[in-house]
């Protein structure tokens, strides 16, 4: 789809073509709450919603970073933030829109209700004595379920001073710096 929104010619036509496919795509993944693409200033051009929100994202990080990044186009893991349209704790999968000459043509993205991973994780909860909390491998905390958690910085944890350099991923067991 990402083919497809950068070489569409922005006509009406196009634009309800893309808005359609945007729907398609998010009916099918419960996990996605939305997708959408903003153009190189920020506003939203097209959405999976039934009518394409009226907000700038322009100051948002991913959108700066994707901006100011024209030789990075692969798919990046948001902050966790709160969205502008739905007042939700979300997290985006992003990734850059470049013209045919390599300028910024935008962003495209998913929306990822946090709600969707906490619902996940707590199947793997046994009563209070356990809990699993998703991080991003700099410790930034997306999913615990202390909502007040997520967004925490945990790099300098045992976990990432230790661990995480020995390997940027498995399953560790540790006595829990939350509690």
């Amino acid at each position: 789809s990402r083919q497809y929104i950068q070489h569409s010619d922005k006509s009406a036509r196009a634009s309800a073509e893309i808005n359609d496919l945007l729907t398609q795509y998010a009916g099918n993944f419960p996990q996605v709450r939305e997708l959408g693409v903003l153009s190189p200033t920020g506003s939203w051009m097209y959405s999976s919603f039934e009518t394409v929100p009226t907000v700038n994202n322009s100051d948002r990080e991913y959108f700066r970073y994707h901006r100011s990044h024209p030789q990075d186009h692969a798919p990046r893991l948001s902050e966790p933030l709160i969205t502008r349209v739905t007042g939700r704790p979300t997290l985006l999968m992003t990734q850059r829109l470049s013209n045919d000459d390599g300028s910024f043509a935008g962003v495209v993205f998913a929306a990822i209700d946090l709600a969707y991973f906490r619902s996940f994780y707590s199947g793997f909860e046994s009563g209070r004595n356990r809990s699993v909390t998703l991080m991003k491998t700099n410790g930034k905390v997306l999913m615990h379920r202390n909502e007040g958690e997520i967004g925490k910085d945990m790099g300098g944890s045992a976990l990432f001073s230790d661990r995480m350099k020995d390997s940027a991923s498995g399953l560790y067991s540790i006595v829990s710096p939350f509690d």
